[in-house]
């Protein structure tokens, strides 16, 4: 018994994804030749083809699998998978990763380097920080808020926004800049951290529709030259979302964690303050309030903080002074301006995790 719901795969499931349809479709024409409904072990047919692809062993982008499964809408994967004994799965920038794709042995090694390689980066930052006479931490909020909404519009992948911002950051410590180009050159480190880490980039006059058309496409070119001049081409970082990705597998975080972990970082973007850390630093706190708060009953949760200390490069106090900082910005996030992240993160898409967690 062949999948009805696929057999009519010219009439794509994915008619309103434009570009993603011709990726797609070869593969769902094989997965359609594949599958046989014929074994009463499964609940149905969604949860038989994400066991299908789950023992492939291999990596499933969210709009290949609501292609696959027939599924609705993408919240509709991930409440399916929550519901089910499927996978160990994690949920990375929307893709769901077999954790048997995972070097598990070289996780700490992974992190041991990056954390290196940052504070080489840092200790060279440090020596090159300028003061911003005309920018102040409300204006630097108000303008990561306003490029959240634009990355979120865009449906670009998280890495994006966070590279997008430590390269503005990084800018900043060295070259002086007055107000009024700050949105442009906002837009622009958006621009370069798409080419990065994007497959399909926005386009440069959708990029100068968002900005209301006060500047033009040769503006943003040059703004991009000056930028990659200033930074001498530097744009591949330790992220923080990398760090928080090895500590989410480590640790064996569930869904719902992982979200939460993911809002937390993206509300420390927008505190001054906290930018000025070590990126390893507060994905190491995220993840010491995460295992608080999820782990809290489990009987195994000493042994876990111990092999977090084990594994980090902080003292206790440092840990808990950055995590003293992300719950005031957890408390006051929703009576400031800055709701971007909050109402991203209060959507079905992402679990509600914002309501969850006030």
């Amino acid at each position: 018994m062949k999948l009805d719901f696929l057999k009519k795969e010219k009439q794509s499931p994915l008619k309103n994804f434009g570009s993603f349809n011709e990726y797609i479709t070869p593969k769902t024409m094989i997965v359609m030749e594949k599958y046989d409904l014929g074994n009463d072990e499964y609940e149905n047919e969604e949860e038989k083809l994400l066991r299908e692809m789950y023992s492939s062993k291999k990596s499933y982008h969210l709009h290949d699998i609501l292609a696959i499964t027939g599924l609705s809408k993408i919240v509709d994967i991930k409440k399916k998978i929550l519901k089910s004994s499927i996978c160990p799965d994690i949920f990375l920038n929307n893709r769901i990763v077999n954790t048997e794709q995972i070097p598990f042995e070289y996780l700490n090694e992974i992190f041991e380097n990056l954390y290196k390689e940052e504070i080489r980066m840092y200790a060279v930052l440090k020596l090159t920080e300028i003061t911003q006479s005309d920018l102040n931490e409300k204006i630097k909020a108000t303008i990561v808020n306003w490029l959240i909404q634009v990355h979120f519009r865009f449906k670009l992948r998280d890495e994006t926004l966070f590279l997008a911002i430590h390269l503005l950051d990084r800018f900043l410590t060295v070259k002086f800049i007055k107000r009024r180009r700050l949105q442009v050159l906002a837009i622009t480190c958006l621009l370069i951290a798409c080419k990065y880490e994007e497959i399909f980039s926005p386009e440069i006059r959708d990029l100068v529709c968002i900005l209301d058309k006060r500047c033009s496409v040769e503006d943003i070119l040059q703004a991009e030259v000056e930028i990659l001049k200033v930074l001498k081409f530097e744009v591949t970082i330790p992220s923080v979302l990398r760090y928080f990705e090895i500590l989410a597998t480590k640790f064996d975080f569930t869904t719902e964690a992982y979200l939460f972990g993911k809002y937390l970082l993206e509300l420390s973007l927008l505190f001054w303050k906290m930018r000025n850390r070590l990126n390893c630093l507060i994905a190491s706190s995220v993840c010491y309030m995460i295992l608080k708060i999820f782990y809290d009953e489990d009987f195994k949760l000493q042994e876990k903080i111990n092999q977090f200390y084990s594994l980090i490069n902080f003292k206790q106090e440092e840990i808990e002074e950055c995590v003293l900082n992300l719950c005031f910005v957890l408390d006051n996030v929703k009576s400031s301006n800055f709701l971007s992240s909050v109402r991203k993160y209060m959507s079905q898409e992402y679990l509600e995790v914002a309501n969850n967690f006030p």
